[in-house]
């Protein structure tokens, strides 16, 4: 299988080692954290996700809108493009994150809050260098990262509210 052949893949229900980039789940995942039954209907599984997904590209659309409309502004057009990589930039961050914790932590120690706090860490970091290197600490660019950050911070309440899971089965449905 031509797919088998481009990474390593954990499969719940593999008996047999035919393939050897093919591991069973008890290979990545402890005992006692596997479970043995899924919910299939999960209520607000991606409302979390989805709800931050949806702030960031606003806020990346935004961007990209106030540099067009700075665009013979050198400084101001460049620093909006700039900001808006910084807005699409943390589910890849957080994506790498997750690879840089699995290899050095054991599954059993591995906890999703050392993701989060790392890659929102490094956001961070990564905003304000860039801020200090362009002078534009107090540009709206810059606020707008920072807020996102704090919104990052509220995935978890956000994506429980009734009402937001009914905003987003509103637009999801348009």
């Amino acid at each position: 299988n031509k797919i088998l052949k481009k990474g390593v893949y954990f499969k719940r229900e593999l008996n047999s080692a035919n393939f050897e980039n093919v591991y069973p789940i008890k290979f990545s995942i402890p005992e006692k954290k596997r479970i043995s039954k899924i919910n299939t209907n999960p209520k607000n599984l991606l409302a979390k996700f989805l709800i931050i997904e949806f702030i960031s590209i606003l806020a990346f659309g935004y961007a990209v809108v106030k540099s067009i409309i700075h665009r013979k502004n050198v400084r101001e057009h460049s620093w909006w493009l700039i900001a808006t990589i910084f807005y699409m930039m943390s589910p890849a961050l957080g994506r790498g994150m997750i690879l840089f914790w699995r290899k050095i932590l054991p599954p059993e120690n591995f906890k999703p809050l050392y993701v989060f706090a790392s890659s929102e860490f490094i956001y961070l970091i990564l905003l304000l260098m860039f801020a200090s290197k362009f002078g534009k600490f107090r540009h709206q660019a810059t606020i707008i990262g920072i807020v996102l950050i704090f919104i990052r911070l509220l995935r978890v309440p956000m994506g429980s509210s009734e009402t937001m899971q009914e905003f987003l089965r509103a637009v999801i449905k348009y």
